[in-house]
């Protein structure tokens, strides 16, 4: 009977263990994107999304703090990686400022072959030797976006918005026809299963390279698999509908594993260890399974992470510049990795002050109210033993001078407008003594200001238009397309703005201002006409002509001639040729014609009065505006313009 009633309890105890679910403890509050073990480190990394990243070995952490702000981290072929976006990468000792590559995000570093591989906005970059070069994958490769890079049985795997490449066989992708959210192998292939991707209309297995829809015997409401760990044929898949699913490959059944996951978290990353805990990385900041190897050290680390003085974020320094009344704003990170939810915050106003609790934990609402504060933090999860940061000077000034000095500047600029008043009074009677010569060389410098005006107007209807074509891009997080059409426009105001200092400028700089120009009209209009341009081998850069003589033409050609069309695409044909000492540039558009241009009248004159003037110093020039002869096209504006070759 005692041995019967201790082996029902045996049982008993078994399926109790089996059914209660696990569970999970905070470690840190900051957002973790990644998690990878580190042969070089010989540990753990969880990588954050904004600077610096952690090391876990034998039960000890420790932050691997990064020097440039907001970056991200990786360690790879015994090597630090650190990123800032758009500015510059780190790889061991070696800086490289991204304004000399072509990249300006990095999605993923790995290390293959000995080699530091990059996966980028831009193609893939490769680090060896202390040199940063970038890959040739191809034309249409090497402008895509690498999102993720995979290491699989020694076999080096890359992911692009919609394929899957296999480094050996660069010409045979697996494709998808939704957008990659995740692409998740299997280190061991099992039968033709070697992994599955995961669409936004839900996961998929890919099976002897052919994507299939996914199918789980009883669980067919699956719609997000956030990682997965493969243990020989069992297959651990963390999910969204069912936090873990075992499936057994072999024999096709499914076992739902109950976990205690706190609700409204996101999955980022998943990793089990040697000790069997089980790591999550999340939107919330990093879990871990209660069978995590605790580190006793009873003293939190506390750091400030980023300052706001009036809703401005500023540079981390031990002093902060502000005045009487500014809210100060500081944000601090916490970690503690047994009893992170017991941890206190408290602050002091300068030493000696009455240490005062943050509520909020992680976030102080300071406002300034006198000249000098020294701002200082601590944390402690027992009341005793307390963690510090250094402290941060908050250097105001009385802003009382500021009265007398308004008034003296208000006193300043009646004087001023006095003294205007009549020295325009007296310019007044001297302008009626000015000589016949005097107001010629008066009228010649207004036609050159004039024309200078001209060349640097820009219709504002295009402007707004731009930013706000940009604006829905930003909306639509399609940052790529709207980081190279900020691009795109900043260099045309540019050019614009140097242009218009100089009378002349090369074919070559003219071209490149059109091209910018007609595409960012291309975008406004949603890709609704064609430009093109054909100069005939000409040597661009040394040919000059007269600055911007050709932009306003190709302005009227898009908006009054090819813009009204509804019933086919619209096409601008620029031709530039040489004519004995001659450049002829020939605008062709098969817009809706002369005849239908009613609107285009007032426009159309003025920018060709404008033209005519300028072209009027050009010796043998000419301007022709009429019906084009070209089949197919409508209206054709023809210079005929004498160059400096130099």
């Amino acid at each position: 009977m005692l041995l019967r009633n201790s082996i029902l309890l045996f049982i008993l105890i078994l399926i109790c263990s089996h059914i209660r679910a696990q569970e999970f403890q905070r470690r840190d509050q900051s957002t973790v994107k990644d998690i990878y073990y580190s042969e070089e480190e010989g540990s753990l990394v969880f990588q954050k999304s904004r600077g610096g990243s952690m090391l876990y070995a034998n039960g000890v952490f420790k932050k691997k703090d990064l020097e440039l702000p907001y970056t991200q981290h990786w360690s790879t072929c015994g090597m630090d990686i650190t990123f800032a976006e758009v500015t510059e990468i780190k790889i061991g000792d070696a800086y490289f400022d991204l304004v000399d590559h072509d990249f300006s995000y990095l999605y993923d570093a790995i290390c293959y072959e000995n080699k530091i591989w990059l996966a980028t906005d831009r193609g893939i970059h490769i680090f060896e030797n202390g040199n940063l070069v970038k890959e040739d994958l191809g034309s249409v490769l090497n402008e895509e976006s690498i999102k993720d890079l995979q290491l699989v049985g020694g076999r080096l795997f890359y992911v692009t918005e919609y394929e899957i490449y296999d480094w050996s066989d660069n010409l045979n992708p697996v494709t998808v026809q939704e957008k990659i959210i995740k692409y998740l192998p299997l280190p061991d292939p099992i039968n033709e299963i070697s992994g599955f991707v995961q669409l936004e209309s839900g996961p998929m297995i890919i099976e002897a390279g052919i994507v299939k829809q996914l199918y789980l015997p009883l669980y067919d409401r699956l719609e997000t698999i956030y990682s997965l760990e493969q243990q020989g044929d069992l297959l651990y898949l963390f999910t969204k509908e069912y936090p873990l699913l075992i499936w057994n490959t072999k024999t096709n059944e499914v076992v739902e594993q109950r976990l205690a996951i706190p609700e409204g978290i996101r999955i980022n990353d998943t990793h089990h260890d040697i000790y069997g805990t089980t790591w999550l990385a999340t939107d919330k900041g990093l879990y871990s399974s209660d069978q995590f190897l605790k580190n006793e050290d009873i003293l939190p680390e506390i750091a400030i992470e980023r300052i706001f003085v009036n809703d401005q974020e500023v540079a981390l320094h031990k002093e902060i510049q502000a005045q009487i009344g500014d809210f100060i704003n500081i944000e601090l990170a916490l970690t503690h990795w047994s009893r992170y939810d017991d941890i206190e915050v408290s602050y002091q106003q300068y030493d000696g002050a009455p240490w005062k609790s943050v509520t909020n934990l992680v976030n102080l609402e300071y406002r300034v109210k006198s000249l000098s504060d020294e701002l200082r933090f601590r944390a402690t999860v027992d009341g005793q033993n307390y963690a510090f940061t250094d402290p941060i000077n908050i250097k105001s000034q009385d802003d009382s001078w500021r009265t007398y000095f308004y008034a003296l500047i208000i006193l300043g600029g009646v004087l001023f407008l006095i003294a205007m008043l009549m020295m325009i009074r007296n310019r007044s009677e001297i302008d009626k003594l000015q000589s016949e010569a005097e107001l010629l060389r008066t009228q010649n410098a207004a036609l050159t200001l004039e024309q200078k005006s001209e060349r640097l107007q820009m219709n504002p209807h295009f402007i707004f238009n731009v930013l706000n074509s940009i604006k829905g891009l930003v909306a639509l997080n399609e940052n790529k397309l709207a980081r190279k059409s900020i691009g795109t426009f900043s260099k045309m105001m540019r050019t614009m703005l140097d242009q218009s200092r100089a009378e002349m400028s090369n074919l070559q700089e003219e071209l490149q201002f059109l091209k910018n120009y007609v595409e960012l009209e291309q975008m406004i209009r949603e890709e609704r006409f064609d430009f093109e341009i054909e100069s005939h081998d000409l040597d661009l850069a040394t040919i000059h002509i007269p600055t911007m003589i050709i932009q306003p033409f190709i302005e009227n050609a898009i908006i009054h001639g090819v813009a009204p069309l509804v019933d086919r695409r619209g096409l601008i044909r620029l031709n530039v040729m040489k004519q004995d000492q001659f450049l002829e540039i020939r605008i062709i558009d098969n817009g809706v014609g002369l005849t239908n241009t009613k609107t285009a009248e007032n426009h159309t004159s003025v920018a060709t009065r404008l033209t005519q003037e300028r072209l009027a110093k050009y010796p043998g020039a000419k301007l022709n505006i009429g019906n084009a002869e070209d089949n197919g096209f409508s209206t054709e504006v023809k210079i005929l313009i004498p160059f400096k070759k130099e």
